[in-house]
């Protein structure tokens, strides 16, 4: 053991009736074990001997380190697990499943009045080691942030989730389960012994609560297997009748959408924020719909939908987000299964208000909106803060071999129609984005097509994006009439709140370094003097001579202004 842990041992040490919240891995828990049970066993040398130790508690490993005598916390409220080595002390029980399980029911146990707990990726080997924690939760009368991650085998995982809620405190307001694969072929046993030779078996019995979870207002639904049937899922929503906030993870079969999602929104009404993430089954993708259909109109405040339907595409996808367009908030639309849509998106900027926060793509893909969709009557979503957009159809039309690009064109700038008619088109997206004088982070990205008309996914990776420079035509100049150069960035004037500038908005495109001058750095220091971090290079050492005069003017008062992604190695 080095010198830092020592001394970090003996703080502990002189703290530790004092400690209520504590962040644990493996290492550290099998050491602080050990530690007690050296207390103990002094303690067995005096009058005040401690009761028998129950059987499952584990033995103490062989003595191959200095153990400091600390007695047990008894006063915890919040405590962290995870199950993962950082060697700085080596323990035969740390690497041992069912030894470190065991260690932290007994460090729960003796923390009875503990209201959040979070155990992580810890592995479950045995179905009676399975039964011992959930039995220790479930004395957990106070119990109220509970979040567990385990490794089992999978086909049991949905019901291993369901067991431990079927045992929770009514206390229980947030429940978080989730399971992944063990990573070893080795079999359950119900016959698994642990500690000093005592079965665990005398914990196989698991109280199962009487009554709803009335006071359970957030809930992640865990990954269903092949072996969970719709019963199964509707026995979750029927004991939580008052969730606000639900979270459904990886679900997957073949499940009754119209039935289990109006279930859902008929014995669970006051869900306000509801967030999809699945990527097992596409035909379960306009589930968080569904349920939004059937809950009370103007109620869902947040709602984030990664699936196959966050193009909007599902036929009643617009309605049910006008049916609750003005309490909503929050709203992000991607594709975790990969892909690129156009999303419908004339219901949201009609009629959603009241939004402080839209999400649509954005880097690495997903759904995007056409230069078209920013056509046509103001938008109503004024009150943005967040905006996280991508676009198609921004970019302007080639030259022939024999023309220059409009910025390289002697004075007067003469356009062609295809130009003109784009930046028409373009100086109307500037302009909606402009009447949001609420944003404090904007990030704009340009949609590509390849030759065949389809999205060019590597326009959207992070490499293409570092290397080659993107950004919209004429939105960061303000132009020159003299020249006949066209420049819109004066319709960007009412973002005085704005924080964060990213997407395709480097100055260092062919375009910009020959439009954005020291004019723009001005105008940009004048009009929007809260931004902080603008992606217009990607080397710190290409930064230009007008944006290190803006960097300088930000160095007093109004903090550091960065304006690269990193430095060069």
């Amino acid at each position: 053991m080095n010198s830092s842990f020592c001394q970090r041992t003996q703080a502990l040490g002189r703290n530790i009736r004092h400690v209520k919240e504590l962040t644990f891995n493996s290492d550290e828990l099998a050491y602080y074990y050990n530690c007690v049970q050296t207390f103990e066993e002094l303690k067995e040398q005096s009058d005040d001997a401690p009761g028998p130790r129950p059987s499952w508690y584990p033995a103490r490993d062989p003595i191959t380190c200095e153990f400091v005598a600390l007695p047990p916390m008894t006063r915890l409220t919040h405590l962290d697990f995870y199950f993962t080595r950082f060697l700085e002390i080596k323990l035969p029980s740390a690497s041992e499943p069912q030894l470190a399980l065991a260690q932290n029911c007994w460090l729960i146990s003796h923390n009875p009045h503990l209201t959040n707990l979070h155990i992580h990726s810890l592995p479950i080997t045995a179905s009676c080691n399975c039964r011992l924690l959930f039995r220790t939760i479930a004395d957990l009368r106070g119990l109220k942030y509970l979040n567990v991650s385990i490794a089992c085998h999978l086909n049991r995982g949905f019901q291993l989730g369901l067991d431990l809620l079927n045992c929770l405190s009514p206390s229980i307001q947030s429940f978080n389960f989730g399971h992944m694969e063990l990573g070893d072929t080795r079999e359950e046993q119900d016959n698994s012994e642990t500690g000093d030779g005592g079965s665990s078996r005398e914990l196989v019995v698991v109280p199962r609560r009487q009554g709803l979870l009335t006071e359970l207002l957030e809930l992640r639904l865990w990954r269903t297997t092949d072996e969970t049937t719709a019963a199964d899922i509707l026995s979750v929503f029927a004991q939580c009748p008052n969730i606000q906030k639900l979270v459904i993870g990886d679900i997957n079969g073949h499940y009754n959408v119209q039935d289990i999602g109006g279930f859902i929104g008929r014995q669970c009404p006051h869900i306000n924020s509801l967030s999809y993430y699945s990527v097992e089954s596409e035909e379960l993708d306009s589930l968080p719909y569904r349920i939004m259909q059937e809950l009370p109109p103007q109620q869902i405040i947040d709602f984030i939908d990664m699936g196959e339907f966050s193009d909007l595409s599902f036929p009643t996808a617009n309605l049910t987000i006008v049916k609750h367009s003005t309490t909503l908030r929050t709203l992000s639309f991607s594709r975790i299964n990969g892909g690129f849509r156009r999303i419908s998106v004339g219901a949201i900027f009609d009629e959603c208000m009241n939004l402080t926060k839209l999400h649509m793509g954005g880097y690495g893909g997903g759904v995007y909106i056409d230069l078209a969709d920013a056509q046509g009557s103001p938008w109503r979503c004024t009150k943005l803060r967040s905006l996280t957009i991508s676009v198609s159809g921004c970019v302007l039309p080639p030259v022939d071999a024999e023309s220059l690009p409009y910025y390289d064109r002697p004075a007067p700038i003469a356009l062609t129609h295809a130009e003109t008619d784009l930046l028409s088109q373009l100086e109307k997206l500037y302009i909606q984005i402009g009447r949001l004088t609420e944003l404090r982070d904007l990030s704009i990205t340009i949609v590509k097509f390849d030759g065949q008309g389809e999205v060019d996914e590597t326009s959207w990776s992070w490499n293409d994006i570092l290397a080659v420079p993107h950004s919209f035509p004429a939105m960061l100049s303000l132009g020159d009439p003299w020249q006949g150069r066209p420049g819109y960035l004066g319709h960007l004037a009412g973002l005085s709140k704005l924080e964060n500038f990213k997407g395709s908005v480097r100055a260092d495109t062919k375009e910009n370094k020959k439009t954005m001058e020291w004019k723009e750095c001005v105008w940009i220091n004048e009009h929007w003097p809260q931004l902080r971090l603008a992606y217009f290079f990607h080397f710190n050492e290409d930064i230009s001579a007008p944006f290190t005069w803006l960097q300088e003017q930000r160095k007093y008062g109004r903090g550091r202004l960065m304006l690269s992604w990193t430095t060069k190695k």
